[in-house]
């Protein structure tokens, strides 16, 4: 006969209590140990497994009620799965905390305007973090916190200058290393007239670069004329535009109707920065494009791209013209 033990040997070897194994047996029938001559439970070596599988998917977050049914060997899946997944919630959190500790380190640099210390800062990150984790974790992130302190007072106009020329000319001598195919689909990146910070589509310009398309950046404050002027010259297949400050600008939606109507049909635009939301009516209205992020235009971009017949010369290379 196979050696079976108490209930609370089998307790103490799976982690759990008796309390919670009576518990699991008779709510959930998760197993049907034998009884000894006296009428106690008694466990066998497949039962304790059974329990141990248990305890380590409850610990991992899942019900008891959801897996008490499963079988031994469906509840050995469902912990490798668990055990996956929270290897990349490590590997996430361990990305994350990195990337704030170098926004941290980004204000540490921007109250004393240290110039040096700042590109110092955005090199070790674009190392640590690589070139997406850089724009979107750490540039993105400290745009935003950059805003709001402003908004409160907390920083100057200064400040914020400050920074967006230093990220300017980082990103640009970064962008300025990768070629470009000249079979890239070209993007004009810009604010609408009226909208005074850049901040934001240099970033998205960076971005677009770092995702394939060449990029004509022309700067913040640039009228609807303008705009498709210079996408008719430089043969653009898309706009994007950073709506960011201010907020309450009368003028934004008439212009932004007004580029539509002198855009090609078959130029989409696309609209992200957090001033978004108040101008939401007429953005909806042209049917542009929202991003809410960085990741959002990259993936905008890539489906516009798919949608876009490559030229014929597309392995060609060339270093490309114009970046953020």
């Amino acid at each position: 006969m196979p050696s079976r033990v108490s209930i609370r040997v089998a307790a103490k070897r799976t982690g759990l209590t008796t309390h919670v194994i009576r518990a699991w047996q008779k709510r959930y029938n998760v197993l049907n140990p034998a009884r000894s001559e006296g009428g106690h439970r008694m466990y066998s070596e497949a039962d304790v497994q059974r329990l141990s599988l248990l305890s380590r998917a409850v610990r991992c977050g899942n019900r008891i009620h959801s897996i008490a049914s499963l079988s031994d060997t469906q509840l050995l899946a469902l912990l490798e799965r668990n055990t996956a997944g929270n290897t990349l919630l490590a590997q996430k959190s361990t990305v994350e905390d990195k990337a704030k500790t170098f926004v941290e380190q980004i204000f540490a640099d921007l109250v004393q305007f240290n110039t040096q210390g700042l590109h110092k800062t955005l090199e070790k990150a674009e190392v640590s973090l690589g070139w997406q984790g850089l724009l979107q974790l750490v540039l993105a992130a400290a745009a935003t916190e950059i805003g709001h302190r402003w908004r409160v007072g907390i920083l100057t106009a200064a400040h914020e200058h400050f920074f967006t020329s230093t990220a300017k000319v980082f990103l640009g001598n970064l962008t300025r290393q990768y070629l470009t195919p000249k079979s890239a689909p070209r993007i004009i990146i810009t604010t609408p007239v009226g909208q005074i910070h850049e901040l934001g589509a240099i970033l998205a310009a960076a971005s677009a670069a770092n995702v394939g398309w060449e990029v004509a950046y022309l700067g913040p404050n640039l009228s609807a004329a303008d705009i498709v002027g210079a996408a008719a010259s430089f043969g653009a297949k898309a706009i994007a535009l950073s709506i960011v400050y201010p907020e309450d600008d009368l003028r934004l939606g008439d212009e932004l109707k007004h580029l539509r109507k002198l855009l090609p049909k078959d130029i989409p635009i696309l609209c992200g920065g957090r001033a978004c939301q108040p101008y939401l009516p007429a953005i909806t209205a042209i049917g542009a494009t929202m991003c809410e992020n960085l990741n959002d235009l990259c993936s905008a971009l890539d489906q516009i791209r798919r949608k876009t017949p490559e030229p014929a010369q597309e392995n060609n290379l060339a270093p490309a013209e114009t970046t953020a």
